[in-house]
């Protein structure tokens, strides 16, 4: 079946709405994400180089440790965070006051 509009990949599509908005940081929330397909973490490793040779970040957050095993037995080199507040801090996290 051919579809009346170009299909887009997700990649693309992340990528897209970052430039539109002037965005080069961006945070995905993957908390209910189970697994992701090869082809997926592939788009996202893609992205992920793209974003940072605009000199951005590009993070996930939320995953399950099954999820960041998963990862690593896959050799998916993404930014996994634990939660969104450890990914906006990045590496340095918090700091007392």
């Amino acid at each position: 079946m051919k579809h009346a509009f170009p299909v887009q990949s997700l990649s693309n599509s992340i990528w897209e709405a970052m430039r539109q908005h002037f965005v080069n940081r961006v945070l995905i929330e993957i908390d209910q994400v189970k697994l992701l397909p090869q082809n997926i973490a592939d788009e996202m490793i893609d992205l992920k180089e793209k974003v940072a040779a605009q000199g951005g970040i590009l993070r996930f957050a939320g995953h399950s440790e099954a999820f960041e095993h998963e990862m690593e037995v896959q050799h998916v080199g993404l930014n996994l965070y634990p939660t969104r507040e450890t990914a906006v801090m990045g590496e340095f996290g918090r700091r007392p006051k």
